[in-house]
């Protein structure tokens, strides 16, 4: 969606490394994953690293994805615990981060809905959810 998609571009903008693409904005539904991979793939030059960061929950919940195979050969993973060590797979390439940071998408829409202080959000998109009245508290 549109406002996650400005959110993202504004929590990355001061890093160089990283790109954020409206492409799967701009597809028609459903949207695979795998699907996203293939296209980038062929934007990038021959041999060029992609790398697909994921939470420890959704790494766990791989073997539900569609075409994971397709992920496996194309991508390296960056998988971020928070609080357990991630298990590794055959076949797949990972990097795993680990951490102890309960923030969460979830967490962060539950802490604003309730109107609690946010520590967790780059300042940027602190202010823009503030800006277009997303998660406000509920009355």
């Amino acid at each position: 969606d549109t406002e996650r998609f400005e959110m993202l571009k504004l929590a990355t903008e001061n890093s160089p490394w990283a790109e954020v693409s409206d492409y799967e904005l701009k597809r028609d539904p459903p949207s695979f994953t795998w699907d996203t991979i293939k296209y980038f793939k062929g934007q990038l030059k021959r041999n060029s690293p992609l790398f697909l960061i994921i939470g420890f929950d959704q790494w766990e919940k791989l073997s539900h994805w569609k075409n994971i195979e397709i992920l496996a050969l194309n991508v390296q993973f960056i998988v971020v615990g928070r609080s357990k060590q991630p298990r590794s797979r055959k076949g797949f390439r990972a990097h795993f981060i680990e951490g102890n940071n309960p923030a969460s998408a979830s967490e962060i829409r539950k802490r604003l809905k309730e109107g609690r202080e946010n520590r967790w959000l780059p300042q940027k998109v602190a202010e823009y959810i503030q800006k277009k009245d997303l998660y406000s508290p509920v009355s």
